[in-house]
């Protein structure tokens, strides 16, 4: 009965250590408290700041090649904000300026879609005051400053675009999705139409196996700022792949 008391009395302060252990393991290896950060480009027209975790290095910098290269609508230097990729608890924003800005037009920033191959524009706006574009990402990746030109497509050229997607579509298909994407130039494709079709299982999907993506490209003439010209319209498929589906519907939108 004794010793059984005193394996009792051990009990508490073994607990009590165990508990400050894994504390001070916590504190000392997982410090993820956020911590306020500002990182600019050397040259000063690119800048990140915002809540980051403090096991998160934030680095800016000039990628030199890609700033080299001749884009569809990119008006400025591109600048990657490493770590390339991770994710964040909460939105940071992006600071840019245009070297060159011009009242007429419209700008975003956009980021570089590896996936997609494509610029994705973001919601942006301009502070008036300091003359700087501002966004809010929960990544980091690279960035950009675009020129928003109106770009108009021709119906026919969109709607046979679409229908030569949906007359590709893989056996096993649960449904699918397609963003539109333009380019002026060779290879570079600006995201024009998140989602411009979509279309999901009549009924109940009894397994989904994989996503796949393909691309098609079909030669168009746009207008832009009121003026044709030749351009790729690009169609980025995401499809859902599984069974037991033998009905495609467009979803019903309230």
């Amino acid at each position: 009965m004794l010793q059984h008391k005193r394996k009792k009395q051990w009990v508490g302060p073994l607990l009590v250590v165990g508990f400050l252990s894994t504390i001070l393991w916590a504190v000392l290896f997982l410090d993820v408290r956020p911590e306020f950060v500002q990182a600019q480009s050397d040259d000063g027209l690119f800048a990140v700041e915002g809540d980051v975790p403090s096991t998160v290095a934030v680095h800016v910098a000039k990628d030199v090649d890609a700033s080299n290269k001749v884009w569809t609508s990119v008006v400025s230097d591109v600048y990657v904000a490493e770590p390339d990729g991770v994710l964040l608890p909460v939105p940071v924003t992006i600071h840019m300026k245009a070297a060159d800005y011009s009242g007429s037009k419209t700008y975003s920033i956009a980021y570089f879609d590896g996936d997609r191959n494509t610029w994705v524009p973001v919601d942006t706006t301009r502070n008036t005051e300091t003359g700087l574009f501002e966004a809010h990402t929960n990544h980091f990746s690279h960035w950009a400053l675009l020129e928003r030109p109106v770009i108009n497509t021709f119906d026919t050229d969109r709607e046979a675009l679409l229908a030569d997607v949906h007359a590709m579509i893989p056996v096993g298909t649960t449904g699918y999705s397609v963003d539109l994407a333009y380019a002026t130039v060779d290879a570079d494709f600006v995201l024009l139409d998140q989602e411009a079709d979509r279309w999901i299982c009549a009924q109940p999907v009894s397994v989904r196996d994989k996503r796949v993506q393909t691309v098609s490209d079909k030669s168009v003439s746009l207008r832009i700022d009121g003026v044709e010209r030749s351009a790729t319209l690009r169609a980025i498929t995401h499809w859902d792949v599984g069974s037991g589906c033998s009905t495609l519907i467009h979803p019903q939108t309230p």
